[in-house]
């Protein structure tokens, strides 16, 4: 890999900004940049271009300069002042708590003036002990996720080089002030940088996270196609069992509630919502998936947007699953889930109303980490009808989405299920039928998708320019208006049909895998 290092310019030394696309890449800027340091020379004078031989992350972790070490129970670190260290204790025992704490922190500080790297946080950096210490040279990682004055804190120990590594179209530092962030305080450091120009920037553009096709609409609509797939394929991202993709050609597909007539399912609770509808098939495909038992529960993320609905979603789970499977499952919002990835990621939109409104999904920065989280398939769970009134990232995915012959209508969801367990809640509002259980799993106390609302049910709409495939529902458009209703009851199984797969599935009772037997 290639770094960048700018001339000197404005008396403040030399700037990097590196900026690391989707999380993915197998590149580790923060070792890498330090061995440059270390072995050239960064002349203020003027820029370089620096190459060193390219080193595997196993080769970097276990060199023998990277070393993790407690201050406060390191005898190699404390031996150099071992009677300093006594009187500490003699202070300490005879309640003289202020002079102990004069001789500790002189302690720490020559402890850490000892050591050629330094790990803290921004905020860390700013604490008494690094008061009279100089951060020559300075690597902030995760930038785009800092205050702009948490990132001045580590510069201002005499900083004369420093790179800042982030990706600013992902999410910001989360700002609580509405004040604060109208005032610019939700604008990082490195989106400052990115936006004025006045540093260069070295873009990351490989990822080696993701299944190419997760990757791809990701790609196009927010990197521009700069980001290139590496070493990842169908052999070592093979698809998520349990589950059966409509296109053997995306791991992406949306899930369509509106499908079933359950439009307008979101309530609102609070400052949050939430969306019964979308709860029963969500816990429908997680059954089907453990019971093929290729993922580990550990290696599933269920997101969604809002807190109500995560409250509800990790309850539907505890009562499905019994321990400690159910609590290997992370349930989180999309801001929470930054930074970290899974091999199944399946997202509740929540939004489900007649207005077409859907909130701060419409940030492209969140929906960008939602899509990118996952290395073996992405599952949407959500309204179709609402979503495609954001014109600008949620509708191009829903057409892209629909290319690729991945919208499941809800009343279909059975038939993409290795062991089928979803049932439809009432149109009228009545009792809908609980999940069947296998004996495996604990018992659920009742169906979420009993609660959902039908509000809006009576027919549904294609909207304009999609191509969509609903199947052997009985349904099949391309390009129709957005106002062409389509009758309900096409979308439906006919009783015959309903009570043939009921029986089926009474007829075929699954087993659970060893592997997750042992969790389960």
């Amino acid at each position: 890999c290639r770094f960048l290092f700018s001339p000197a310019c404005a008396g403040f030394r030399s700037v990097t900004l590196i900026s690391g696309q989707l999380d993915g890449g197998s590149e580790r800027p923060r070792h890498s940049q330090r061995a440059r340091w270390e072995w050239q020379r960064v002349r203020s004078s003027g820029g370089s271009d620096c190459r060193v031989k390219r080193r595997t992350r196993s080769e970097e972790l276990s060199s023998p300069h990277l070393q993790r070490k407690n201050l406060e129970f390191s005898w190699g670190l404390w031996s150099p002042d071992l009677g300093r260290y006594r009187d500490y204790v003699r202070l300490k025992q005879n309640g003289m708590f202020g002079e102990a704490k004069t001789v500790r922190m002189a302690l720490f500080r020559e402890a850490i003036r000892r050591q050629p790297v330094i790990i803290a946080t921004c905020v860390g950096s700013g604490h008494e002990m690094f008061d009279d210490l100089v951060f020559s040279r300075v690597i902030i990682d995760e930038g785009a996720q800092a205050i702009e004055p948490s990132n001045l804190i580590p510069l201002a120990h005499g900083c004369r080089n420093f790179v800042l590594i982030g990706d600013h179209k992902q999410l910001p530092p989360t700002i609580l002030s509405p004040e604060a962030a109208a005032r610019g305080l939700d604008v990082s450091l490195l989106e400052r940088f990115v936006g004025s120009g006045i540093a260069p920037i070295q873009l990351l553009d490989e990822q080696r996270r993701m299944h190419p096709s997760i990757a791809y609409f990701p790609n196009l609509q927010f990197y521009d196609g700069k980001i290139q797939s590496r070493d990842v394929d169908d052999g070592n991202r093979p698809p998520v069992a349990g589950f059966r993709w409509p296109s053997q050609h995306s791991r992406v597909c949306l899930v369509d509630i509106s499908a079933a007539g359950l439009s307008g399912s979101e309530t609102s609770q609070g400052t949050s919502k939430y969306n019964a509808a979308e709860i029963d098939p969500i816990i429908a495909i997680l059954q089907s998936v453990a019971n093929e038992g290729s993922v580990l529960p550990s290696q599933i993320g269920v997101l969604t947007p809002y807190d109500a609905q995560k409250a509800r979603l990790r309850k539907a789970i505890n009562e499905t699953f019994v321990p400690p499977a159910c609590y290997q499952i992370e349930v989180d919002s999309v801001d929470g889930f930054q930074g970290k990835e899974k091999d199944l990621i399946i997202f509740s939109a929540v939004r489900s109303n007649a207005r077409g409104e859907i909130g701060f999904l419409r940030d492209p920065r969140r929906m960008n980490v939602m899509l990118t989280r996952a290395k073996r398939g992405v599952i949407v769970v959500g309204d179709q009808l609402t979503l495609w009134n954001d014109k600008t990232n949620w509708r191009p995915w829903i057409q892209w989405v629909g290319s690729m012959r991945s919208i499941i209508p809800l009343t279909r969801l059975n038939d993409h299920l290795d062991a089928p367990r979803y049932s439809l809640p009432s149109l009228q509002g009545g009792q809908g039928g609980n999940l069947p259980r296998s004996s495996s799993f604990a018992s659920r106390q009742g169906s979420a998708g009993a609660h959902a609302r039908a509000g809006g049910a009576s027919q549904i709409f294609v909207p304009q320019g999609f191509q969509c495939d609903f199947h052997r529902s009985g349904f099949a458009g391309h390009n129709m208006d957005v106002d062409t209703p389509v009758g309900q009851g096409l979308l439906e199984l006919s009783p015959a049909k309903k009570a043939a797969e009921e029986e089926e599935e009474r007829e075929k009772e699954r087993e659970v895998p060893d592997d997750w037997e042992e969790l389960l």
